[in-house]
């Protein structure tokens, strides 16, 4: 009996573990010449490598900052929460990310242009 509650015990804290884990998944793209940086390490994000997707658990407080390429301009911030010049912000609670757990949300997309 007791190595049962034992072995149940375990399966509901390996259950748990991975739903925390599961989160919803959220990232950046980038369109034309450009990378951008975040302040939470392995979130930034080079042209050659967009689309970026990460999972994201509890609080999603992060901000992003588009660095255009040498000849490149930042041109806009699409599906950003808090769009300001070059950065992109997100502040959502940890009860508003835990609707989406499991999901795959849109991505931030920084645009980049040429000079006209």
């Amino acid at each position: 009996m007791a190595e049962q509650q034992l072995n149940q015990r375990r399966s509901t804290g390996t259950l748990l573990f991975v739903l925390l884990l599961a989160g919803c998944r959220h990232g950046v793209e980038i369109s034309g010449n450009g990378s951008v940086t975040a302040t939470t390490p392995g979130r930034s994000c080079a042209a050659n490598q967009s689309p970026c997707r990460f999972t994201v658990n509890g609080a999603y407080q992060e901000t992003y900052t588009a660095v255009p390429s040498a000849g490149w301009l930042h041109d806009a911030w699409e599906n950003c929460q808090e769009p300001s010049g070059n950065q992109c912000r997100f502040n959502i609670a940890a009860n508003v990310v835990a609707d989406f757990d499991g999901a795959d949300v849109p991505g931030a997309l920084a645009r980049f242009r040429l000079p006209i």
